[in-house]
């Protein structure tokens, strides 16, 4: 017979009381796009095999995105070397007329370099916000 209190029973559930984000019952495939990079052009496709991270926001962002960004370095650094080669965070802007490819470079630099700054160029970016059910506006 085993004992469980109610105490005991709020420690073992405790990390799954602060779960923040979109629990998907069925994964889903994440729509492909063409993006640029400092390197030249990027597409979800050549990242294949590898864990990839995809975060939406801009360089201006006063508090949500440096916070994140900060976040998302700090497990890059936690992970084994051979974790880190197999992993990337895709950092892409909301704001593709202010952010330049070479500033988000030097943005996402002070984070980690796993983190690849993205910006939409050659076409409209509200389809590809709308395949990730991003939504956005500016004020």
């Amino acid at each position: 017979m085993v004992k469980v209190s109610l105490k005991s029973g709020f420690f073992l559930f405790w990390p799954f009381l602060f779960f923040s984000g979109t629990l998907f019952a069925l994964p889903q495939k994440a729509p492909d796009f063409d993006l640029q990079s400092p390197q030249g052009k990027l597409s979800l496709n050549q990242l294949r095999g590898q864990v990839v991270l995809i975060f939406f926001g801009f360089t201006a962002c006063p508090d949500v995105c440096p916070i994140s960004l900060s976040t998302i370095s700090r497990v890059f650094h936690q992970m084994e070397e051979e974790e880190q080669q197999k992993s990337k965070a895709l950092f892409i802007t909301l704001d593709p007329e202010r952010d330049k490819v070479e500033m988000m470079q030097e943005y996402t630099g002070f984070f980690h370099s796993n983190i690849l700054s993205l910006i939409h160029i050659s076409e409209p970016t509200r389809p590809l916000y709308i395949s990730y059910a991003v939504f956005c506006w500016k004020k």
